[in-house]
């Protein structure tokens, strides 16, 4: 709240009072008030970011690290769980200065994942201070409820239900960015560039701002390319504490013509390097909204966590289908998986229901 403009506004409005009939002041009408609290409905907004429940059921062995499941193990192969669980505030401070915090109440991991002040700028230059979604590639930055399908790609989780297994590129980091869109328009010019700490979500402690990971993207009505960069060090957990070097490389490409919205192509290519280990992720996806409720769509992605060494591939073909009513999704997902490295690793079944507003 700015006090002294109020306190100006005030005193003037005092003062054309006095001079109109030296009588007292007098109570704001029923309309002024609506007009005041209009004004400050953008401080604060909160609301249910994901609230998904999820049926699973694994007809495998293993999970997704090669953790054994089943009969004797702490795991079982079905069940109904709580996947995310978000809460948001959002809200303008001033009229350049807003602040979004995203907290997951679901699970047993860290609570806060987006926590971060925005400072706009001139169009092209946007900074953003806190943790928040990395700038890179295009599933990355997207939010949990906006997903095509369940899980997410290879790339970032290997698996999601009984116990969520980490891989190449986390979701979130704490950091500062700069983006933005020097060209605006039916051609679309877009980048963003952060420096972070490279720990991921939540960490207890940092090894400095070490990392820079950064996006340019191209759109042209409906057709979208974007480059994408990662190079940053990791710190062994263990003495002597070496710093390895991380590397890694994306390009993404999205159709969503204009006459045709309701198609929706993307893929995404992710190269990276750890040290001496070179790894490879790809997917491909497709979904059409039959109408304004259904829609239909297939992935076939494939991750290969070292390139020097053979019969570690990881393949997998997830068939979806999604019922959209409002702010509520109902969806069916089959995941036809092969991992050589963990042969038994099975096929899995998901459905589940999504609740956001």
């Amino acid at each position: 709240m700015n006090v002294s403009r109020s306190a100006a506004a005030f005193f003037v409005a005092i003062g054309i009072a006095g001079v109109a009939d030296l009588g007292f002041c007098q109570p704001p009408t029923v309309e002024e008030r609506l007009d005041r609290l209009i004004a400050r409905a953008d401080t604060i907004t909160i609301g249910v970011g994901a609230l998904q429940i999820q049926y699973y059921h694994d007809s495998g062995a293993q999970l997704g690290d090669g953790t054994p499941i089943g009969s004797g193990t702490p795991f079982g192969r079905n069940g109904v769980t709580i996947r995310r669980a978000e809460l948001y505030a959002r809200g303008r401070v001033t009229e350049r200065i807003t602040y979004e915090t995203l907290f997951d109440v679901g699970g047993s991991g860290p609570i806060i994942r987006d926590g971060f002040i925005e400072i706009a700028g001139a169009p092209y230059a946007n900074l953003r201070l806190g943790q928040f979604r990395i700038p890179f590639g295009v599933e990355t930055r997207l939010s949990n409820h906006n997903l095509v399908f369940i899980d997410r790609m290879l790339a970032t989780y290997l698996g999601e239900q009984q116990r969520v297994v980490s891989n190449l590129l986390q979701e979130w980091d704490r950091g500062v960015q700069i983006g933005g869109e020097p060209i605006s328009g039916p051609l679309n010019v877009s980048y963003a560039l952060a420096l972070i700490n490279g720990e991921g979500l939540n960490p207890v402690v940092g090894n400095g701002l070490t990392d820079v990971v950064g996006r340019f993207g191209i759109r042209v009505a409906g057709y979208q390319i974007g480059a994408s960069t990662y190079r940053g060090t990791r710190r062994d957990a263990a003495a002597p504490f070496l710093d390895r070097n991380r590397t890694r490389f994306g390009w993404d490409a999205e159709i969503n013509p204009n006459p045709l919205k309701a198609l929706l192509i993307r893929g995404e290519f992710i190269r990276g390097r750890d040290d001496q280990t070179t790894t490879r992720g790809w997917y491909v996806l497709a979904a059409y909204r039959v109408t304004d409720c259904w829609e239909p769509a297939v992935r076939v992605e494939r991750w290969d966590p070292d390139r020097g060494a053979a019969g570690d591939g990881f393949t997998r073909t997830t068939l979806g289908l999604n019922y959209d009513v409002g702010g509520t999704r109902l969806s069916a997902d089959y995941e036809f998986r092969d991992d050589r490295a963990h042969p038994a690793l099975g096929n899995l079944s998901l459905i589940q229901y999504q609740l956001s507003f």
